[in-house]
């Protein structure tokens, strides 16, 4: 088994891929570029456009987030061990957001969240085991309750100080349906997910999956083709109701599409195209976001930041989305998560700066005696503040621009801790 490591995004010439990666690499290139994983810019070079695992045969490819350099082999591993661990964490929340857009938005999750589905396939058979229909049945004289209906009409009464008696009763039991083609079927998927897994000795470097020792025997020519089996499960949600069922069923299917979606069966892909998406969750939970939906914050954007369209049926815009809000004793926080290099925080557009002004502008609140600090938040090896960012026309107000340590930031993540509260004060106040 090999491992080999690269950096998110960074650059490389075709000779070093192939000094690197060598032949076994070359099989899989198309399927990794139909995905928009692997990438060719326009001088020629070649990039990851991915955070995770890819998995090759016996070869292992892992792809560090931008802001982590390839380094010596015990710090590469500490930090794929970390990134996969905030992989994990964020897509425990991912694929309940999965479970319950399937249908509306079912091409959209094609390929890139395996990671997931086998992880929630796994910690759902180590809680629940297999999943399983129960067949009502009759026990002559059995041990459960009395079904009085069923034995008045099959067995014999007799009398006693003329009241009925029954020598012999029935009483209601159940057991599971082993031959439940679901159950057939939740078996093969497992069985699936295992030796992906096992296959990949994926194991053998991070311990980032439970997975529990299994191998059933199915009969897998009497589970027919993918569209009878997907047809299966949508005549299994019809009629169930249980919610760790449905969630499951929904599991399967998503496995199912996406297995089949991943022609290639020696390639599995642990990781995401979107790592920018974990950097704003994970920022948005260590400072304590309060902004959501429900909440004042949403109330008063959403007020003031569409635009209404005149004597077109009052038409109005969607209303502008902060990443992180959060309020302290002293200070409002209005904090834009960017998962940018140093380069990156360089070239901001100047609508990501506007927005930031117009949220200060819409949350503002001129009777409260509270400081405001709008920032923009970035992952690097190190706390530090970057720049300070004014516009004429919002005179006096001023946008940080500030550097954390995204190995740091991460941890507290995967852990569910809380950064103090000065956190990102202190930052603002650094000296430049």
């Amino acid at each position: 088994m090999e491992i080999k490591y690269f950096q998110e995004l960074k650059r490389y010439s075709s000779y070093e891929i192939n000094s690197i990666l060598g032949e076994k690499f070359k099989n899989h290139i198309q399927e990794l570029s139909l995905k928009e994983i692997y990438k060719q810019d326009s001088n020629g070079e070649f990039y990851f456009k991915y955070v995770g695992l890819i998995c090759v045969e016996d070869l292992i490819i892992a792809v560090l987030p931008k802001y982590l350099e390839v380094s010596t082999s015990e710090i590469n591993e500490d930090n794929l061990s970390r990134t996969m661990r905030a992989l994990k964490r964020y897509n425990r929340v991912s694929i309940d957001e999965q479970l319950e857009t399937l249908g509306s938005q079912e091409e959209k999750y094609k390929f890139n969240n395996m990671f997931s589905i086998i992880d929630f396939i796994f910690k759902d058979y180590i809680e629940y085991n297999i999943y399983e229909n129960h067949i009502k049945k009759y026990e002559l004289n059995g041990e459960g309750e009395i079904n009085w209906e069923y034995t008045i009409e099959t067995q014999n009464t007799h009398l006693s100080n003329k009241r009925p008696v029954y020598l012999n009763y029935w009483t209601n039991d159940s057991e599971s349906n082993d031959g439940d083609f679901i159950r057939s079927l939740h078996k093969h998927i497992l069985n699936l997910c295992v030796d992906r897994i096992t296959k990949s000795e994926i194991q053998k470097i991070t311990q980032i999956l439970e997975v529990p020792e299994i191998s059933f025997i199915v009969e897998e020519e009497r589970l027919g083709e993918l569209e009878y089996q997907i047809k299966m499960i949508d005549n299994e949600l019809k009629i169930q109701y249980g919610e760790r069922k449905i969630r499951l069923l929904k599991a399967m299917k998503l496995f199912l599409n996406n297995h089949n979606y991943e022609a290639d069966e020696n390639l599995l892909l642990l990781g995401t195209p979107t790592f920018h998406t974990v950097w704003e969750k994970a920022c948005g939970d260590v400072l304590g976001n309060e902004y959501n939906n429900d909440s004042q914050h949403h109330k008063i954007i959403s007020e003031k930041t569409k635009a209404h369209w005149k004597d077109l049926k009052d038409y109005k815009s969607s209303a502008m989305r902060p990443d992180i809000v959060y309020k302290t004793k002293d200070v409002f926080y209005i904090v834009d998560a960017k998962y940018y290099t140093e380069e990156g925080i360089k070239g901001l557009a100047v609508q990501d700066i506007a927005k930031q002004y117009m949220y200060h502008q819409a949350l503002e609140n001129k009777e409260e005696d509270r400081k405001y600090r709008n920032i923009f938040i970035s992952p690097g090896n190190e706390d530090k503040k970057f720049s300070e960012i004014t516009m004429p026309l919002f005179k006096g107000k001023i946008i940080y621009s500030v550097i954390v340590d995204g190995n740091k930031l991460l941890k507290s993540y995967i852990d569910g801790k809380r950064e103090k509260e000065e956190y990102l004060l202190d930052l603002c106040s650094e000296n430049l």
